[in-house]
């Protein structure tokens, strides 16, 4: 089971949240919610949430809202680390926020990017602190292409990795988000259908 793997290479303090089902998961999202209301992020979070049909979207949105509030780490089930977590990502520091990119990945697949160049966020791994700026702008970028039915082009476009892009290049505090664009991360994932839980 990779999550028992990856427990020697994460902190002994860490504590654990899984969101296994949809029942826990909508639960999580409404108090999330709550939590992203009050401090004045976006209203109407819980309300996209809902009008999510895809699993695979809820997530996206559950993931951005579970580490604006809290913070930490979160990392897909399927994910191996082969190294100490806190060689590349430094947990104590509260201005910095993590989203490993892919350059060949997602929107350059679609033919959404611009330019060779432009990273595109993965939904793999994340760290950061809790009311990260990072985060909030996802929260938002994520919660406006809902309310506007927004589908794009691309399936990647109205809650993925595009989504993660527009919120940064189009928000208008985007340059105080702190990004390190971690390419040298030494994370492996596990074929599909291996290690399922």
């Amino acid at each position: 089971f990779p999550n028992e793997w990856n427990m020697q290479f994460l902190p002994k303090t860490t504590v654990y949240h899984y969101y296994q089902d949809i029942g826990n998961a909508t639960s999580a999202a409404k108090g999330l919610s709550s939590n992203i209301k009050h401090d004045g992020v976006v209203s109407g979070a819980y309300e996209a949430y809902l009008n999510l049909r895809p699993m695979s979207y809820r997530c996206d949105l559950l993931r951005a809202m579970f580490m604006y509030v809290h913070g930490g780490l979160y990392m897909d089930h399927k994910m191996l680390l082969t190294e100490n977590i806190t060689n590349w990502v430094d947990l104590h520091n509260k201005n910095e926020v993590v989203l490993p990119h892919d350059f060949d990945f997602g929107c350059h697949a679609a033919g959404l990017c611009q330019s060779d160049d432009t990273p595109v966020y993965n939904g793999f791994l994340y760290a950061g602190s809790k009311k990260a700026e990072a985060f909030a702008l996802i929260i938002k970028r994520i919660v406006c292409n809902i309310q506007t039915h927004f589908y794009g082009h691309s399936i990647l476009q109205p809650t993925g990795p595009w989504a993660y892009l527009q919120a940064f290049q189009s928000g208008e505090d985007q340059q105080s988000v702190l990004q390190r664009a971690n390419q040298n991360a030494t994370v492996i994932q596990v074929p599909a259908g291996d290690n399922d839980s």
